[in-house]
């Protein structure tokens, strides 16, 4: 059985560094899934740390993710999908560059925004039960 890849969206880590336990038992489930941050969301993440103790725990807690790194063809295909999108829906380059991230690894994204991403095709979001239950604030 080959490796299944899940690129995980910033909320949905946030959840987890959170241990809500529907986020952590998604991440735990499968231990043949491979769980990968886009570089967005880890720029994201480190954005939300107000200090050097709380940058230096986060670096702690997310040292086994690999991170995917934005390049030419990530983005190309997000500034496609902003130029069909910022329109009809408002689309954010973040958002759009953790799609793209996806759509070129082909793997699935993790995410509890579903409405930023559902209207792109072939983007594959993984099924869940987590319900966010913490803001955006990465004071771990």
């Amino acid at each position: 059985m080959e490796n299944e890849i899940i690129l995980l969206d910033t909320d949905f880590l946030i959840e987890y560094l959170y241990n809500n336990d529907e986020a952590v038992a998604t991440v735990n489930k499968n231990p043949s899934t491979f769980f990968v941050i886009g570089f967005t969301t880890i720029a994201e993440i480190i954005k939300g740390c107000q200090n050097k103790e709380q940058q230096q725990n986060l670096a702690k807690r997310i040292k086994s993710f690999h991170i995917l790194h934005v390049d030419e063809e990530i983005s190309e295909i997000a500034l496609q999908l902003i130029l069909q999108y910022h329109l009809s829906h408002n689309a954010a380059i973040n958002d759009c560059l953790l799609a793209a991230t996806a759509l070129k690894y082909n793997c699935e994204l993790a995410t509890c925004n579903t409405k930023h991403f559902a209207h792109i095709p072939k983007l594959q979001l993984l099924q869940h039960q987590v319900k966010p239950q913490r803001l955006p604030s990465i004071g771990l």
